[in-house]
């Protein structure tokens, strides 16, 4: 396992300190694997999401096309036709 030391500005180290003890984490280095591990998922998920979604709708687009494409679709009067 690589070993990694930096210096923290008292400010954040307390704040650090603080949630720590909120949390019931023992030790600093537990501390900042689980802060590592945390903004990885979190960077990861989000472009997983990002991924999922644009799958989504190019597969919708894909859809309306075909659809598009054989099917009348309606003019904006007929389609509107009810809210007069």
């Amino acid at each position: 396992m690589a070993m990694v030391n930096f210096a923290v500005p008292t400010p954040l180290e307390k704040k650090i300190d603080k949630a720590m003890k909120d949390q019931g984490i023992v030790s600093k280095a537990e501390f900042f694997r689980f802060a590592a591990f945390h903004f990885l998922e979190h960077l990861y998920e989000d472009r997983s999401t990002d991924d999922e979604y644009e799958r989504v709708m190019n597969d919708l687009a894909s859809k309306i096309r075909a659809y598009a494409r054989t099917h009348r679709l309606p003019s904006l009067e007929e389609q509107f036709s009810d809210l007069r």
